[in-house]
This record gives structure tokens, sequence and C-alpha cells, in this order.
């Protein structure tokens, strides 16, 4: 109990010296444009750009076979596996250092490569997650899986945040990209509910293999789009 009360206090230490330095930005006033306070709320030409709606199409489709599984992986290590605080921290150190170790390299695919073909490969690794999770219990085995889903999480992170930019036509950025985030809100609150449905229903590893089948199906959509547009003129995909 102690060691959260001290876990605690130091993120609401970091949270003050956060608020500390942005009051010490110092920014201009914004100027308005006239003609801007004018302009509608929502501009609905976005979905006449198709690189857009397939690229929005396809990420919703992979973050609901991403966040459905949320739920189930927790439950599993507490109720499965009975891991201990101290292995969850391993989980996410290794995670996290994983990421970190790996987003140069995804950046480096990336720049080889294309965004979106770059992007298939992290999601395929995705979607061994959840079948290799459930084959031990082993923790050590699954720290092994955790510190690898990081590595490929990382690349998932960079290239859909890069995919966004690319598919999102200049002049209508901004309500592309309100769009999509409104829109993963949505997916982000209706996929773990499902995912606890599946586990309640067909057990958790059942769920865990209908999830890596999705998330799979999720980077072919992906890569459907990539040979769809990839290969026109001007597109990066």
């Amino acid at each position: 109990m102690i060691a959260y009360q001290i876990l605690f206090g130091i993120a609401f230490c970091f949270g003050l010296l956060e608020v500390f330095l942005l009051m010490k930005h110092d920014e201009q006033p914004a100027k308005i444009d006239e003609t801007s306070l004018k302009k509608k709320t929502m501009d609905w030409s976005i979905f006449k750009y198709k690189n857009y709606v397939s690229f929005l199409v396809a990420a919703l489709f992979f973050n609901f076979a991403w966040q459905m599984a949320w739920g189930i992986f927790n439950i599993y290590h507490v109720r499965v596996v009975g891991v201990t605080i101290f292995w969850i921290s391993m989980f996410s150190v290794g995670s996290m250092l994983a990421q970190i170790i790996s987003f140069p390299l995804w950046k480096k695919w990336a720049e080889k490569r294309s965004n979106t073909l770059v992007f298939v490969w992290a999601a395929i690794g995705m979607a061994t997650t959840p079948f290799l999770t459930v084959l031990s219990t082993n923790l050590f085995y699954i720290t092994i899986i955790q510190t690898s889903s990081g590595f490929f999480l990382a690349g998932v992170v960079l290239l859909l945040f890069n995919l966004l930019l690319e598919q999102s036509p200049s002049e209508v950025r901004t309500y592309c990209i309100t769009t999509y985030n409104v829109l993963l809100s949505v997916v982000a609150f209706i996929a773990p509910q499902i995912g606890i449905w599946l586990l309640n229903s067909l057990g958790v590893e059942t769920a865990m293999y209908i999830n890596s089948i999705l998330r799979l199906l999720a980077a072919c959509l992906f890569f459907i789009v990539y040979l769809k547009y990839a290969r026109k003129p001007g597109l990066t995909l």
C-alpha cells in the first residue's frame, strides 16, 4: 500500500512540474481570421477523398481488433497466470524499452519502403501476440512476448500517425484528423466491451485466438489498400 502511495505521490509531483513548465511558456495572442469564423463545424467533403476513406476504414478496423483485447490480456494475466505487481511492472518495462529502442528502426524502414507496407509488417507482429500469449503461463515466457509486442507496438503507433497525416489532404486536414479521433473514441468504448463478452462467452483462449485472427485480417486490409493505391503516380502509401 505504501509503495502505491509513493508512486502516486511521485506522479503528482511530475504533474505539478508539468503545469509549472507549461505556465512558463510565453505565447503570442492568436490572430483570429474573421473568415474562418464563418466556416462550418464539419466538412463532409473529406469523404470524397478515397485514399483517406480507405485509410479510415482500415485504421478503425485495426484499432477495434487491437483494443478489444486490452481487457482480455489483463484478465488472463491476473486470473490464469496469477501475476504479481512485480511481474506486471516487468511486462511494462520490457514493452517500453522495446518501443524506445525500435522507434528509429520503424522510421528508417518506413522511409525506405512505405508507411503502409511497413505498417502491415507491424500489424502482423501485433496479430501474433494474443496467440503466443496463451501458449504458456510461464512468467519469463510472457515477459518475452510482452517485450516483443512493444517492438511491434512502436511501429503501429508511429505509422498510424504518419498515415493519418499522409492521407489527410492539407486543405481539410483538421476535419480529417478530428473525424478520425472522434470515431476512434467510439471504437475505444465499444471494442473492450466486445472483447470481454467474447471472453465470458467462449473462454479466454478462444477469445485470444479470435483476436489474433481479427488483427491479421486488419493487416490484410491495409495490404489491400497498399496494393490498390501505392502504385499510382503521386501516392506514397
